[in-house]
C-alpha cells in the first residue's frame, strides 16, 4: 500500500511525495530512506523515482489521517 501511495504521488507530480513510515519501523533497518543517504538513493533507484523529485517521511498515524 505504502508503494502504491508513493508511486501515485509520482505520477500526479504531487510535491513532496510523502513516504509514510511503516506501522512497525523499530523492528526494520532502515524502513524508511533519509534525504541525502545511501538509502535514499536506493529507494528511488528501486522505485524509478526521479532525483529531482522530493521525498518528505510522515508517521504512520499521519498516513492514517490520509487515506481516510
Amino acid at each position: 500500500m505504502r508503494t502504491e501511495f508513493v508511486l501515485s504521488q509520482v505520477e500526479e507530480s504531487v510535491t513532496p511525495v510523502l513516504v509514510p513510515n511503516l506501522p512497525y519501523n523499530g523492528y526494520l533497518w532502515m524502513p524508511t530512506p533519509r534525504s541525502g543517504t545511501f538509502w535514499d538513493t536506493r529507494f528511488r533507484v528501486f522505485h524509478g523515482i526521479d532525483n529531482s523529485v522530493t521525498l518528505k517521511a510522515i508517521t504512520y498515524k499521519e498516513w492514517e489521517k490520509l487515506k481516510k
